[in-house]
């Protein structure tokens, strides 16, 4: 089993999407004032402890923000092949490279897009779990997570990923009202672990990753605050 649905740090969006949309019937003249809206709309969301200091527990599983001394694990990640062959980047990474990640991590944390964990069991980092590409207008987000080869078929991915998405939709954590996983076709065990963390599949999307340059199609499973 291959549990990982992420994609390469430096092709994710470095802040939360805030843009406006000019709805049937309203008119130039007030374009104006529905950017002031939807922009304060935007920055009134959670708190910026919500983005890198939340500490959460699920089944057996702890997530909690990452530590420098996390570099080599998050490293191993990072360059593991199975997550270069489903998310990209590649399997030289470098732990200059992870700490360059790790503080990018924390500057998002920072704008208010992204919150990440390391995924610890029994005290031992054991994977990883992002919510990304936050939109605090729409209050929806992307899910992403890898585990570590020799932490595979231990159900650790569905329980991160459980206690992620409660985060993010949660009225103590993000309250976003939606969120999505995306995969590339053929990494059934990203389709299992996303439907045992109640992420139904929703579409297919055609080519919509440049993976290893060349354009594959995905799955898009979504997890709502209703369900």
């Amino acid at each position: 089993m291959v549990a990982v649905a992420d994609r390469a740090a430096e092709r994710e969006a470095s802040a939360a999407t805030t843009e406006s949309r000019l709805r049937p019937g309203v008119s130039p003249g007030a374009i104006g004032d529905v950017l002031t809206v939807r922009a304060r709309e935007a920055h009134s969301g959670p708190h910026a402890d919500h983005f890198w200091n939340a500490d959460l527990a699920g089944d057996g599983v702890r997530l909690r923000p990452w530590r420098e001394e996390d570099v080599p694990a998050l490293a191993r990640g990072l360059g593991d092949p199975d997550v270069v062959r489903w998310g990209g980047g590649s399997t030289a990474t470098s732990e200059d490279d992870a700490l360059r990640f790790l503080h990018r991590l924390r500057r998002r944390a920072d704008e208010g897009s992204t919150v990440s964990w390391a995924v610890e069991v029994d005290g031992v980092v054991v994977g990883a779990t992002r919510i990304r590409s936050v939109n605090r207008v729409d209050r929806h987000a992307s899910v992403a997570y890898w585990v570590l080869p020799e932490h595979r078929c231990r159900g650790i991915a569905t329980a991160a990923l459980r206690a992620t998405a409660g985060y993010g939709v949660g009225e103590d954590g993000l309250g976003l009202h939606r969120l999505q996983l995306q995969h590339a076709i053929g990494n059934d065990a990203s389709c299992r672990v996303a439907e045992k963390a109640g992420f139904v599949l929703e579409s297919g999307q055609r080519e919509s990753f440049l993976l290893h340059g060349t354009f594959v199609d995905e799955h898009q499973h979504v997890r709502l605050a209703s369900s």
